[in-house]
């Protein structure tokens, strides 16, 4: 599922996005706990990917890493900058696969950042 996405919606290609703990992290169900026990790590892994740009995935790891309390709705079509990296939210696969409702905001989300990235003109 994520493959498509990356694939068919912000039209990165294979070597140009991976995912790592960082996205991964915590593993299981979120909390602020574990996010707080990950975070040496997630800022450690941030400098050795230094990836040019990075999708955060779900609304509480998006609020997380962010440090905002406001609503997820509201951060969506915005870029931030988390340690220099260019930032942007989307709603986690899991959001999605629960709640197919979704399935436009997710597609509106994706040309944003597709847009953000400098990648309109790309062809799948």
């Amino acid at each position: 599922l994520f493959r498509s996405w990356w694939r068919d919606s912000i039209l990165l290609r294979e070597g140009e996005w991976s995912l790592t703990s960082l996205i991964k992290c915590p593993a299981g169900t979120w909390s602020r706990d574990a996010a707080d026990a990950c975070r040496g790590y997630l800022r450690d892994e941030m400098m050795a990917f230094r990836p040019s740009a990075m999708v955060i995935l779900s609304a509480e790891a998006s609020r997380y890493m962010l440090r905002s309390s406001g609503s997820f709705a509201d951060m969506l079509g915005h870029e931030y900058k988390v340690n220099g990296i260019r930032t942007f939210v989307s709603y986690s696969p899991a959001e999605y696969r629960s709640d197919p409702s979704l399935r436009v905001p997710l597609w509106k989300n994706f040309l944003f950042i597709r847009k953000a990235l400098g990648l309109e003109g790309r062809k799948a």
